[in-house]
Formats: structure tokens, sequence, C-alpha cells
């Protein structure tokens, strides 16, 4: 028989011997280990008598600290959490509950079309016995596909135990129990999951951030209020936070790690300078790989990464993961990648006579040998680190306007934005498109502008050239 989970095994080892420690902060309440373990216990005692036949249980995102009291009861269950977002749109929410087949879902408000489990907690002064038990899927996020239809993405236990391995087993980071991590995560992303395993595995606390204000500014200033010693960004953090970055200072800051997205020499400068206690790494990972699965330790970089608005190197893969470049794209085999998809086939590569999964981004190996990002092999971009495809959003604008050439491109003179192009003599812009546009894609999908233009460019091979567009703005 497998054992069980090591995250469940060492969380329960802090319940018991730091009972009252805080395991989790919110702007409402707080958790110790006790707490969190036995409502915890609660959830899954339900799951077992309500929902014993299910794998895949939704798990309402928006209900602050008690989201993580929901999804590991997901865990001791021996089941799978699928991140629910009640904001989505409804077409978008019926799509993912579809693909899923999640049939109940965590949430103190009703979800459409799926059944509501919830609890009024019993708040017991002891410890609530729960026995371990062995699983395999852990939990399924959803990213765009390419025909429209969110590809649901299965992360093992296994793979957890790879990405765990490199943080908990092999003495690379020294997290201490006194450690203050930050969410700076929705949990339908998957560095959020990173960002709750680690203090809790080691006994540290979680602080979740304000849900108000401008999203980029408030991480930084929960990051300064709430004196976090770890914390992990999207590189857009640094974009967004612009001048006023330097106005701030993060001397108790421990270790940083940024993913999701290209981090460039200059911005990356700027955050060393208000870190200057902090290890800080350039990571990279898609969904597939869980979580992130390299990482390259900025601090011992020559300086002359630092000098120009480039991607900086993306590191070294975790062991038991092996990176190879085939045709120039970034391909990977090992502990860390995923089974498969709910209803769909990854892309897989051969190479000496092992499987790699097929990534879609490009990279290179520069003069040092480092290696660096070069952009999608496909369609595809990060936006603030969710993935994008240009095609789905074509698609979308395509058949609300009545048109048949739409072109969307990634911009980044505002920021990394959206714009969409069309074949036609001016701006086109109507707020009741937009509204429509809504219901179906994702907020951070809409193009920030619908833009005219006589003729979209062609590269020399006849193909869009998405390129010259973005350039146009």
């Amino acid at each position: 028989m497998k054992p069980p989970f090591t995250f469940l095994v060492r969380f329960r080892k802090h319940v018991y011997e730091y009972p009252d420690a805080v395991a989790l902060v919110d702007a409402e309440e707080q958790w110790t280990y006790r707490k969190l373990w036995n409502q915890a216990v609660q959830v899954a005692n339900l799951l077992e008598q309500e929902c014993s036949e299910e794998e895949l249980i939704g798990v309402n995102i928006a209900e602050g600290g008690t989201s993580y009291v929901y999804l590991i009861g997901v865990w001791l269950s021996g089941k799978a959490y699928v991140s629910i977002d009640p904001n989505w749109p409804a077409e978008r929410l019926k799509m993912i509950l579809k693909e899923s087949g999640v049939k109940f879902c965590w949430s103190r408000s009703s979800i459409a079309d799926c059944g509501q489990l919830t609890l009024s907690f019993n708040e017991a002064e002891g410890i609530q016995n729960w026995e371990l038990r062995s699983f395999d899927l852990a939990y399924v996020l959803f990213t765009s596909g390419s025909t429209g239809v969110p590809k649901g993405v299965k992360i093992s236990v296994q793979n957890l135990e790879g990405f765990l391995r490199h943080f908990l087993s092999e003495e690379r980071y020294d997290f201490l129990s006194s450690d203050r991590f930050l969410q700076s995560y929705d949990l339908t992303f998957d560095v959020s999951v990173m960002c709750y395993l680690l203090p809790w595995s080691i006994g540290a606390t979680l602080y979740l951030p304000p849900k108000k204000g401008v999203k980029f500014l408030q991480l930084l200033k929960a990051q300064k209020d709430f004196e976090i010693t770890v914390c992990s960004h999207v590189p857009s953090t640094l974009r967004y936070a612009g001048e006023k970055l330097s106005e701030l200072s993060f001397p108790k800051l421990r270790y940083s790690f940024f993913s999701g997205d290209a981090l460039y020499g200059l911005e990356a400068k700027r955050w060393l300078q208000v870190c200057p206690n902090a290890q800080v790494f350039n990571c990279y990972g898609p969904t597939e790989t869980t979580i992130i699965c390299t990482a390259e330790d900025l601090r011992l970089l020559d300086a002359r990464y630092f000098e120009a608005s480039k991607p900086l190197p993306l590191g070294a893969p975790f062991s038991g993961m092996d990176l190879q470049l085939i045709d120039g794209e970034i391909c990977f085999s090992g502990d860390q990648v995923f089974p498969g998809y709910l209803n769909a086939f990854p892309r897989f590569a051969e190479k000496g006579g092992k499987r790699f999964y097929c990534t879609g981004d490009l990279a290179y190996d520069d003069v040092q040998g480092k290696l660096i990002f070069d952009g999608r092999r496909d369609d595809q971009v990060q936006i603030d680190g969710y993935r994008v495809e240009l095609t789905e959003i074509e698609g979308v604008f395509r058949k609300l306007l009545g048109v048949n050439l739409a072109a969307a491109v990634k911009t980044t003179h505002q920021g990394p934005t959206i714009v969409l192009w069309l074949e036609a003599e001016e701006q086109v812009l109507s707020e009741e498109i937009m509204k429509r546009a809504a219901q179906i894609l994702p907020t951070y999908a809409l193009p920030k502008s619908i833009c005219g233009i006589k003729q979209l460019p062609l590269n020399p091979n006849g193909k869009l050239d998405r390129t010259a567009l973005a350039n146009l703005r």
C-alpha cells in the first residue's frame, strides 16, 4: 500500500506538536493549526457521508481562509479538488463543470448547475482524530485551450511529492517555522498551491492579502504590513508597481520567487535593490509540470544580465526532472510531469528512449549556457501570469462582430495587455460588444482596445505577423 501524501503527514505532525501556532491569517479571521485541522476533518467527514462515490469536488475560492479549510478537507477524504471561481463568466463556469463532471462544490452560496456543500463548524478544544489515506489525484486546474474549451490539467500526489522534494528534502532552502508566507495568487492559479504547501509543511504561517484596491499594489503593501519573509510573484507585479517600487523596502524578506511570465533584467535589478537580504529566484514551469520545475538564483548571475531589458535565465531543472530542447522547444520528462488532461491529449516527443511533454515554449542556451525564454511555439501568451489563447479571443470576437479577419496581440507598451485588430477603416469599440464578450471570456483575456487597420500584416511565409501588430501600439 502506498504511503499517505507527505504534505498531510507533515501538516498533521505540526497539528499535534504545535496546535496553537498560527497557520493561516486572512482579513477577518485566523486559524491555528488545530483549528484548521479540526475544521478540515469535519469537511472530510461530510464528504464521506454525502459524496463517497465522487473523485472530484469543487471548492469556491472566493471565501478567504475557509476555502483552504475546504481543500485540505477534500484531501483528507482522499479526493481531488477543482478550484471554482464564482465570478467566472457563466458560460466558462458551465463549461468547466461539464468538463470536470463536478457535481458538488463547497460553497456558502449557491453555484449554478452544482450541488452545494456547506457546514457550520464545531469548535472543539481537542484535536479530532483522522486516519490519513493514500490517493492518486490531488487537483485539477483549468487553462484555456486552442479550441476555446478550457482544458483540465490533472496533477497527481506523485507530482506534488516531486515538487516538495526540491524544497524540503534537498537542503537548498532554510525555511523556518517562524517564516511568514504571502498568498499572491487566486486558487485558480497553480502557483497558489506552492504558497500554502510550503508553509504548512514546515509549521509556518500563510497570510492572505486584502481583496481591495489595485491588486499588485495591494500585494506589495500586504508584503510590507505583514513583514513577509517568503513570497512568490508574477513579474507583472514589478511592472505595475513602476516607479513606486523604488519607494519600498523589504529588509525582512528572505526568499523571493518569480514565475508565470518572463522576468526581465532591468525589472529584477530594481527588485534586488529593495530586497537586500533575500535570495531571489527566477523560476519556470507550465501548469502541466506542477507549479514550477526550474530555478535560477539571480544573485549568482553575471551583472550584465541586469543591464538590458531581456528575459533572465530560467534556471536548471529540479532533480527528478529532465529538460531537453527539442527543435528549440522546452520539453520535460520526470516526476512532476502531469498524468494528462481530463478530456484532451498532451503533445509528447520521443528522445533517447524517453517520452517528453512538449510545453510549446521556445528557448535557447546563451553563450554562458543559460536557458533563455524565446516566446511561444503557438499563439498562447501570458497575461499577469494567466495563460491566454489569442485564437480563442479572436474566435469570440469574429462571432460577436460578424467579421472574418480579427487578430489579437499582446502588447507591453502600457504593461501586458491584449489589443484586438480588425480589418476596418477605423477603431471599433462597442460597450455592448464588450459586455457580451465578458460573458464568455475571463476578465484578464478581454482586449483593452479594438482597433481598425486597412490590412492585417503578414510575414514572408504569408502568416499573420503578430509582432508587427504589437509594435503599432
